[in-house]
């Protein structure tokens, strides 16, 4: 293999700098010679020095061809002083560095000697960055039956698009990054993640795109993942199809680009199914795979210790049985945050069932959907209407009087319902905020295009909306008043609400179940302030909710004659489609709901109890107490 390459259609400039140069193994050409002769058909040399001139159209079919089949090759481009910002334009996918040529080599000389002694070694942030993926891959998938995983990993495949379908925490995002880090042997560059749960139109979608990509040239592969596609609305995952199918918008500086994609099982747009879906990996959900569970702890655990220098441990046979019986709704997410709990609040070896750090003791029945899902049922809309009623009836006096107290995941502290403020503003004020943004970013390049203009005065105004409606909730909760407390039929107020919401609710195809007391659902409170309070709450959950999922609502009086300390309480239940976020600290897209927030601030107002409770997630709990009249 040769040790440098340089091409110019001036044979006497490839020459003379062939002669200052004074490196041995070097092959000489010109860019379109050396295509017809298929110089990229074998191995690069480390570095490439490619002379531009002309019209740029040989230089750039080279580059192309080589790179692509190099990604590891440094490429230095030598042009005139005039065409260099047009250079770095054109070849904007290779990462390249760019100089200007006066006739004197001493300034290529010092950046080829420099770019062949650059060490390519990753520092040790990459490294250990890539021991954590390729543990946490190897314990995961280790047993796991992958029939597709080897087309997947295969570097021949690597630029055909892959949809990877799961239950959230299933491990589908640990899947896409490993395949594209690790998983093919190809060099890997840039991991773009689109979380299309935050997508709301076309211009949050094109907004997310431009942030994410815009900046990111890289000769190496980049991967798009567009994670949970199948939340996106049918008419934007027909736009997605076209991207994919056609090429991104805009301008995407990548050499190389594969398409990814996640989805937890809900309906795809054909034409996005068609062209995502070349090579389709499923993982099963844990519940149906329990026989792994045992081996799958134990290699958590191990892992876990190791990383941390300390002793492995063991699980008793009683444990491991219990792991196994667990309906893990939160998957290997959910398994791995109970194994590390346990082991850094416990010291016991072996470990055994009453020492797990489990929050919650038993697998509660799910209402609706998701309750049919795991138990492999039909949907909850195809149950007989007195199932789901006696379903429903269950649960409410299984949650009420057993789940009486729900432990809040953040406590009823002032720093802990600022950083949930902070967090829900951040939230709902980013999506809206980003699509002006890149409006304005893209108003440059776009203002020839007639449709674009029509389009983005009503895109701002929807945008801007959203910022005065988060705004005009803040001044609202701002200026909540003493509560004028008067006798409220929460029932009839919760019942009118849902009512209101009915044709919205209808379009989601929502499981909605209502067991409300009506005969003691009055409460004291402000009729005004409960009012706004549970109306902002059930907008915001028309968000969180996924489509086809469920809703539970049911109030009972307690406190028995004693009219000092009757309370009504009020269940709320639903599904959410999302695991517990990872890392210490996070928060989940239901604790940043500036909705719910602001239910619990009405309520405190009333003097009444909430608690929110994400213990089950895929599904939410929310409980509150006011005063009955």
């Amino acid at each position: 293999m040769s040790s440098l390459w340089i091409l110019s259609r001036d044979e006497a400039l490839r020459n003379e700098l062939d002669r200052q140069l004074g490196i041995a193994d070097t092959r000489l050409g010109s860019p379109t010679d050396a295509a017809e002769a298929g110089w990229g058909a074998e191995a690069a040399p480390p570095v490439v020095v490619l002379c531009v001139a002309g019209d740029f159209e040989a230089e750039l079919q080279f580059a192309y061809r080589v790179s692509r089949r190099a990604p590891e090759t440094r490429w230095l481009l030598v042009a005139a002083s005039d065409d260099l910002s047009e250079v770095e334009q054109l070849f904007d996918a290779l990462a390249a560095e760019c100089l200007a040529w006066d006739g004197d080599a001493t300034l290529v000389r010092a950046r080829v000697h420099a770019l062949r002694s650059r060490r390519s070694s990753p520092p040790l942030s990459e490294r250990g960055r890539r021991e954590r993926l390729t543990e946490r891959f190897a314990d995961a998938m280790a047993d796991l039956e992958l029939p597709a995983l080897f087309l997947a990993s295969d570097p021949k495949r690597v630029e055909i698009p892959l949809l990877i379908r799961g239950e959230a925490g299933s491990g589908r995002g640990l899947l896409a990054r490993y395949l594209h880090q690790l998983g093919t042997g190809v060099p890997a560059g840039p991991f773009i993640s689109l979380p299309c749960p935050a997508v709301r139109d076309l211009t949050s979608l094109e907004a997310s795109w431009v942030l994410e990509t815009g900046q990111l040239p890289s000769a190496q592969l980049v991967t798009v993942c567009f994670e949970e596609v199948d939340r996106l609305p049918e008419a934007l995952q027909r736009v997605v199809a076209g991207w994919v199918e056609h090429g991104p918008p805009g301008l995407v500086r990548a050499g190389r680009l594969r398409w990814m994609a996640t989805s937890d099982g809900g309906t795809l747009a054909p034409e996005l199914e068609r062209v995502i879906a070349e090579i389709e990996l499923a993982l099963p959900p844990l519940r149906d795979t329990a026989d792994r569970i045992p081996a799958l702890a134990r290699r958590i655990a191990r892992t876990w210790a190791r990383r941390r220098g300390l002793p492995e441990r063991e699980f008793s046979a009683e444990a491991l049985d219990a792991l196994a019986r667990q309906a893990w709704p939160g998957n290997l997410r959910e398994l791995e945050g109970v194994i590390a709990r346990t082991l850094a609040r416990s010291g016991a070896s072996p470990i055994g069932v009453d020492d797990f750090a489990l929050e919650h003791a038993a697998p509660a029945p799910l209402a609706g959907a998701n309750a049919n899902r795991q138990a492999g049922r039909p949907e909850a809309d195809q149950l007989p209407e007195a199932e789901l009623a006696g379903e429903a009836d269950e649960l409410l006096d299984a949650e009420l009087e057993v789940v009486a107290e729900p432990e809040p995941r953040f406590p009823a502290t002032a720093a802990g319902s600022l950083r949930r403020l902070a967090g829900a503003v951040a939230h709902e004020l980013g999506n809206p905020l980003v699509g002006i943004r890149s409006f304005a970013q893209m108003l440059p390049r776009r203002f020839d295009n007639a449709e674009f203009r029509s389009q983005a005065p009503e895109r701002v105004a929807n945008d801007t909306r959203s910022v005065e409606a988060v705004l005009e909730t803040l001044t609202r909760l701002g200026s909540l008043r003493p509560p004028e407390a008067i006798e409220v039929d929460l029932t009839s107020l919760l019942a009118g609400l849902l009512a209101e919401r009915r044709q919205r609710l209808d379009e989601r195809h929502l499981v909605v179940l209502e067991e409300l007391d009506r005969e003691g659902g009055r409460v004291l409170a402000d009729r005004e302030q409960l009012r706004f309070g549970l109306a902002t709450f059930f907008d915001a959950l028309l968000e969180l909710i996924p489509e086809r999922g469920d809703l539970y609502v049911a109030t009972r009086r307690h406190g028995g004659d004693d009219e000092r300390r009757a309370q009504v309480r009020t269940l709320i239940r639903f599904s959410t489609g999302e695991a517990p976020p990872s890392g210490e600290g996070g928060l989940s897209r239901v604790e940043q709901s500036l909705g719910i927030v602001a239910l619990e601030t009405v309520v405190g107002a009333q003097g009444g109890h909430f608690a929110l409770d994400l213990a089950e997630l895929p599904a939410a709990l929310i409980l509150f107490e006011l005063a009955a009249a």
